[in-house]
């Protein structure tokens, strides 16, 4: 006890004892409290967060094209050799299917799948841009919906991101 009637340790002085002591305002996180939510988002569990939207809310499909979407259409660009025509590439939308090929080379078509999801096919139509760029610009049927891919078997994207 001190001589004033306190429990102080006089060993210490003043400023060694505000430096170990930590003022919290009411209502305050403490600091156990701050490393349990430091630890919590380093656990991995929040990577989806940290991971940023594909560009175009889409992805790429290695070698054959990149896709892009809205809640309302999905938009596939396609690189073509130059100086091509639409009467030099075969274009079977279906519903539920997309078939690319070049008339050169039939037999290799460049993508011929099932859809992911179904299209309003009357509302969905394609074009050549500049030559070399085949577009496609696809109307989804279920206008409310996110697509993980164009076709059954393209990489997924992951839509809990955009």
């Amino acid at each position: 006890m001190g001589a004033n009637g306190f429990d102080i340790d006089e060993s210490k002085d003043v400023s060694e004892k505000l430096k170990e002591t930590t003022f919290e305002e009411p209502g305050s996180e403490t600091t156990e409290t701050k490393k349990a939510d430091d630890t919590k988002k380093t656990d991995g569990d929040d990577d989806e967060e940290k991971k940023p939207p594909p560009v175009g809310n889409g992805g790429t499909v290695d070698g054959k094209y990149v896709w892009s979407q809205t809640l309302s259409e999905v938009i596939i660009t396609m690189p073509l050799p130059s100086k091509l025509r639409a009467k030099d590439v075969v274009v079977d939308m279906g519903k539920n299917k997309l078939k690319v090929a070049l008339k050169t080379d039939l037999k290799n078509p460049i993508v011929d799948d099932a859809l992911t999801n179904t299209i309003i096919l009357d509302d969905s139509l394609w074009t050549i841009e500049d030559g070399d760029k085949l577009v496609l610009q696809l109307t989804k049927l279920s206008q409310m919906e996110w697509w993980d891919a164009v076709c059954q078997n393209d990489p997924k994207i992951d839509t809990k991101t955009i």
